[in-house]
């Protein structure tokens, strides 16, 4: 659960690499403890704004290590299940 705000509160539900999972999860944090030079859980302004930046970084982390993983046949996929409520959000997903 993360709530960067008062007026937001999101839930990110994951499953698949741990290592991918929990990478992405630091990368969430680190961004809201440095919010003036990332995009973060505090700045998005919609909820599909929220996803589209959790996915980003998982994206990221993905490629980042899919050759190293690839060339010892593991894989690091992760999947994540975004909710969350903003008073400037009109829907929860």
């Amino acid at each position: 659960m993360f709530q960067p705000a008062p007026d937001r509160i999101f839930v990110l539900e994951s499953a698949g690499n741990l290592a991918t999972t929990q990478e992405v999860l630091d990368r969430i944090d680190h961004d809201l403890t440095d919010p003036g030079a990332h995009e973060s859980l505090a700045t998005v302004g919609q909820l599909f704004e929220a996803a589209l930046y959790v996915g980003r970084l998982s994206r990221e982390v993905d490629a980042r290590h899919h050759d190293a993983l690839s060339q010892v046949g593991a894989d690091g996929t992760a999947t994540f299940v975004l909710g969350g409520r903003s008073r400037a959000m009109s829907r929860t997903s």
